[in-house]
C-alpha cells in the first residue's frame, strides 16, 4: 500500500532529530536551462540547506547527530577525502551543537588551505591527514586509533561513519532523503517527476537509497539516477540497495528493496580520470547552469551529474517530454579549489 506524504513523514518523525538545516529547500524551475538541454528540468536546491554553505550531508547529520547526543557523545570523529563536503558539514554541525570535531582526511594538504579544508580550519576542526594512497582499511585503522586515544583521555567519541557501507549511520542518512522526497511531493502538489538525477560517491549511496525509498513509498514510478563521482565497483548498486533495505526495515515500511532493476540506476560514465578530477563535460555543464540560471555547481560532483543528465537527454534516454528533477547536493567550496581556478570560467 502506498503512503501519502504525511504518512511517510510520520514514519520518519519517529527518529530523533536535531534541526540543523534550513528546510524545505526550494524547488526551482529552470526554464532557460530546460530550453538548452531539451527537457523539462527543475532543481531541488539542497545546496541551500544552510549549514556552512550547505549540502546534502546536513540533512543526514540531523539524524546522526541526534543519535550521537542520545549516546552521550562529547566529541565527534569522521573521515573522508581531504576536500570532503561531509567533513566540512560535520565540523559545522559540531560547532552548532557544541561538540569538538576531529577529522581523518586522506590526501596531501596544500601549503595554503583552500576549499573545504579552509573551512574545516575556520570551523575549529582538528585534522589528521593520511597519504593520498591510503586504503579504506588504513583510514578505519587511523580512526580506531584516534577513538582509543580520545577514550583514554576521558572522552566519549561518536564516529560519524558515512564511508563504510555497513555503518548504521548510512540508514539514518537514507531516511533523511526519504524526507526530501516528501518535500518534493508537497512542492509539486503530489506530481511525480519522471526522473530524479543526483550525484553519488564512490560507494553505496545513502542519498540515492533514500531518494529511491521516498519515491517507492509514495508509489511514484520515478526513475532515480545516481551519477558516480568516482570509479565504482560493479557491486555499488547492490551496496546502495542494501542500505535501502536496512533503512526500509528501520522505518517499518512494506517495501522490497532487494532488487529494483527498473527504477534505480547507477551512471558511472562521467567520472573522467577519477575522483577529484574535473572533466570537460562537467565544467561545460557548470558554465551552462551558471550562465543560463545563475546557479553554481561544483567540478567534482554536481557538474558531472548535470553533464550526465544533459547527455542522456541528447541521447534520447530521457525524453524531451519527460520531467526531471536535478538534486543539487552542494559542494560549493570545491568551486574555489586553486587547482580548478583556470579551468572553471572558460571562454566568455
Amino acid at each position: 500500500m502506498h503512503l501519502t506524504s504525511s504518512q511517510l513523514r510520520d514514519c520518519i518523525d519517529r527518529f530523533p532529530r536535531v534541526r540543523l538545516a534550513a528546510l524545505p529547500t526550494p524547488l526551482e524551475e529552470c526554464p532557460r536551462l530546460s530550453a538548452i538541454a531539451g527537457a523539462r528540468l527543475s532543481m531541488k536546491r539542497d545546496d541551500l540547506t544552510g549549514l556552512a554553505l550547505g549540502g546534502n550531508k546536513t540533512r543526514q547529520l540531523e539524524f546522526i547527530i541526534a543519535r550521537a547526543l542520545a549516546e552521550g557523545a562529547d566529541v565527534l570523529v569522521t573521515m573522508a577525502a581531504l576536500q570532503s563536503n561531509q567533513c566540512r558539514q560535520t565540523a559545522a554541525a559540531g560547532s552548532k551543537v557544541g561538540l569538538p570535531v576531529h577529522l581523518v582526511l586522506r590526501g596531501e594538504a596544500p601549503e595554503v588551505p583552500d576549499g573545504n579544508l579552509l573551512l574545516d580550519g575556520l570551523l575549529g576542526a582538528q585534522t589528521i591527514t593520511l597519504p593520498a594512497e591510503a586504503s579504506k582499511a588504513d583510514i578505519n585503522a587511523a580512526v580506531n586509533s584516534l577513538v582509543v586515544r580520545l577514550c583514554d583521555g576521558g572522552h566519549r567519541p561518536y564516529v560519524v561513519d558515512l564511508m563504510n557501507d555497513d555503518s548504521p549511520d548510512q540508514e539514518l542518512a537514507a531516511i533523511s532523503y526519504a524526507l526530501m522526497v516528501c518535500e518534493l511531493s508537497d512542492q509539486s502538489g503530489g506530481s511525480a517527476p519522471d526522473w530524479i538525477y543526483l550525484s553519488s560517491g564512490s560507494g553505496g549511496s545513502a542519498t540515492l537509497a533514500g531518494t529511491w525509498i521516498g519515491c517507492r513509498a509514495l508509489g511514484w514510478p520515478t526513475r532515480v539516477v545516481g551519477v558516480s563521482a568516482g570509479h565504482v565497483p560493479d557491486s555499488v548498486r547492490n551496496d546502495t540497495l542494501e542500505i535501502a533495505s536496512r533503512a526500509v526495515k528501520a522505518m517499518g515500511l512494506d517495501l522490497d528493496a532487494s532488487d529494483e532493476p527498473q527504477t534505480m540506476f547507477m551512471e558511472p560514465g562521467f567520472v573522467g580520470p577519477g575522483y577529484g578530477h574535473a572533466t570537460d563535460e562537467g565544467l561545460k555543464a557548470m558554465r551552462l547552469a551558471a550562465r543560463a540560471e545563475g546557479l553554481v555547481l561544483d567540478p567534482i560532483y554536481t557538474g558531472k551529474a548535470l553533464a550526465a543528465l544533459i547527455a542522456h537527454v541528447r541521447q534520447d534516454r530521457v525524453s524531451p517530454c519527460d520531467s526531471a528533477v536535478f538534486v543539487h547536493t552542494g559542494g560549493t567550496p570545491l568551486t574555489f579549489l586553486h587547482q580548478f581556478g583556470s579551468r572553471i570560467a572558460g571562454e566568455n
